[in-house]
């Protein structure tokens, strides 16, 4: 079969050459692509005669698809899959997997660099001391006994959940279909859950449930000394209205790694020039050893698919 990488996956060349190297011992035609198709058409290029597509957030509508009429499996690598077309996957029986839990730890983590990166006023007194100014006025908050809802309970929700609870916070979680069952901490309606939180961290897919499920209404819901933290997906949460919330005083801050598109971002977009923000270019993800699993989980996940014993399929 042809299998192509059509974007970078991890930056260690070497790395990639070994990726490559197993499976063309078992016989099959690899290319590797060192960066990002520059338009829908050269992406058509690249993977027109493939059978298996490594994708990482490259967008992959229905119109692309259907002139692929060779592939079999998208092979993401990336947890989130909603930037591929699953409906029009099923309907022609191309599998699709994703690289679950390959940046649970490393999405935590970061989740807890931005909540304190908002709490202790990093940006703001960063660009003061630059300017030669001094400490004067800055004065942060803690997260010990805040009171923090976790929005989206799967791995990475329940991880930043054990880092904040060794920290000394209060955790509630919203109440969602998907939940656990062995969740040891208070379920709270969603609006219950913003009204009572002193951070409010998201961390749902994408789908018709949850896009803008953080807008306007909700935002008015939560305490003006709150703050949001988003590492799931840009869509949801409404830029716009959460731009307006942060100059408005209708909550205190925010910090942002992931927008409707990837960075780097249009001048207008809304939330780069709201006050009390903390923005990072999506890379909540991005250890080195985040990406070295996530390229153990790709290969693993197309030789299995290979052998007939498919893992981690989502479509």
């Amino acid at each position: 079969m042809k299998i192509v990488v059509v974007e970078p996956i991890i930056f260690e060349k070497q790395a990639i050459v070994n990726f490559a190297s197993v499976l063309e011992s078992l016989g099959h035609e690899v290319v590797v692509y060192s960066d990002v198709p520059a338009s829908q058409n050269e992406m058509i290029l690249r993977i027109a005669n493939a059978n298996i597509v490594v994708v990482s957030t490259y967008q992959m509508p229905a119109e692309l698809l259907q002139q692929l009429p060779l592939l079999k499996l998208i092979a993401v690598a990336f947890t989130g899959y909603d930037h591929i077309d699953t409906a029009f996957c099923k309907a022609h029986g191309i599998n699709v997997a994703n690289a679950s839990g390959y940046s649970t730890a490393a999405v935590a983590e970061q989740t807890i660099l931005m909540i304190l990166s908002v709490l202790r006023k990093v940006v703001q007194m960063n660009k003061a001391l630059l300017e030669l100014s001094s400490r004067k006025g800055f004065l942060g908050t803690e997260i010990s006994g805040k009171t923090v809802g976790i929005v989206g309970f799967g791995n990475i929700g329940q991880k930043v959940a054990f880092y904040l609870d060794a920290m000394g916070a209060k955790i509630v979680v919203a109440k969602r279909d998907s939940l656990p069952n062995n969740c040891k901490y208070p379920v709270l309606p969603l609006h219950d859950l913003l009204q009572t939180s002193d951070i409010v961290s998201l961390h749902v897919p994408l789908n018709n449930s949850t896009k803008a499920m953080i807008a306007a209404r909700e935002l008015a819901l939560m305490k003006p000394t709150a703050i949001l933290i988003n590492t799931a997906r840009g869509a949801v949460v409404s830029s716009v209205d959460l731009a307006y919330a942060l100059r408005n005083e209708i909550i205190a801050g925010a910090a942002v790694d992931i927008f409707e598109t990837e960075p780097p971002l249009e001048a207008s977009h809304p939330l780069l020039n709201a006050p009390n923000t903390f923005l990072l270019p999506h890379t909540a993800y991005a250890t080195q050893e985040a990406l070295s699993r996530r390229l153990d989980i790709v290969l693993k996940n197309i030789v299995n698919w290979l052998n007939q014993k498919p893992e981690n399929i989502v479509a």
